[in-house]
């Protein structure tokens, strides 16, 4: 009874982080961020909270699904056109983790798992879990993966104004798009069933399908005992169920909910260890940001003339 109670408060204390985050607009992973910083103090400071490792699993297995989900088969013919290209950048980002997670576990005496995931890209959230999983700095890897997105929120639509200013940037073009109306009938066919309209009845049945494909495939990964293996094996599950079953669906609520209780998950993480190691990225986070401001720059033109 006492470990419903401390659940329920830390559940409810993420849900005040997460939907007060959200209303302030300008916080990046909104949901994810609020949870997770107002459920770190609170644990931190008051100690009431419990979060036990079934629910871990079940955040996880919620977070890959609607990850899953934003993939079909549209996406996959995509990545095949555009193979080449997707194939060098992911190389040149590997090798740019690979390197400064390096530099900052050598220069600032990190341990090479936070340093490589600190860089990393991805969402906050997942990468965070991820490397949880395998025994890194939940606490400082979240803290420099916000200030990546941080980084590339702000620094970037700067400097592409600043160059379309100057002429060295091509004007974007504003492209028209058919009505839905307009459309073929094989076009039409081609619009996910969420755009087109489901009806209560329908969408029930497809989140019901998508959660329990999903929940397989996040146990099966739980038990083959790879790192992060609920989540990778139910994104996996999720994109074979939203390929082959044209219905499946997650509401928009529930995706919220999954941020927010992947929020709590990390927040329950860090220890006043953590919070001694985010201190201590003062160097590392100056390196985030030059390597912010370079790196992806030079990657995007090889990826760009490639």
């Amino acid at each position: 009874m006492d470990n419903l109670l401390r659940l329920t408060v830390i559940i409810v204390i993420g849900v005040i982080g997460g939907v007060g985050a959200k209303k302030l607009k300008f916080i990046p992973a909104a949901y994810m961020l609020g949870a997770l910083v107002l459920s770190a103090v609170w644990n931190l400071t008051v100690g009431f909270a419990y979060f036990p490792q079934e629910l871990r699993v079940a955040t996880q297995i919620l977070a890959g699904t609607y990850l899953g989900l934003s993939i079909d088969k549209s996406n996959l013919f995509s990545i095949r056109t555009l193979l080449k290209p997707i194939s060098l950048i992911l190389f040149l980002f590997f090798i740019n983790a690979i390197l400064f997670g390096y530099l900052i576990h050598i220069f600032f005496n990190i341990d090479l798992i936070t340093a490589f995931y600190s860089f990393a890209p991805g969402g906050v959230a997942e990468i965070a879990i991820i490397a949880d999983s395998l025994g890194g700095d939940a606490g400082m890897i979240t803290a420099m993966q916000l200030l990546r997105l941080i980084t590339a929120f702000t620094f970037y639509p700067f400097l592409f104004q600043q160059l379309e200013k100057k002429g060295l940037l091509p004007t974007r073009r504003k492209t028209e798009y058919k009505q839905t109306d307009e459309k073929t009938p094989s076009e039409k066919k081609a619009i996910s069933a969420i755009d087109v309209g489901m009806t209560n009845k329908e969408k029930a049945k497809g989140t019901s399908v998508a959660l329990l494909f999903s929940s397989v495939g996040g146990i099966i990964g739980l038990y083959a005992g790879i790192p992060a293996g609920p989540m990778v094996f139910a994104m996996a599950s999720g994109v074979l169920v939203n390929i082959f079953y044209r219905k499946a669906y997650m509401p928009i609520k529930m995706r919220f909910i999954a941020q927010i209780m992947s929020g709590i998950f990390l927040g329950m993480r860090i220890t006043p260890e953590s919070v001694e190691g985010i201190t201590r990225a003062g160097g590392p986070a100056l390196v985030m940001i030059l390597s912010m401001i370079s790196v992806p720059v030079i990657i995007g033109y090889m990826g760009y003339i490639s």
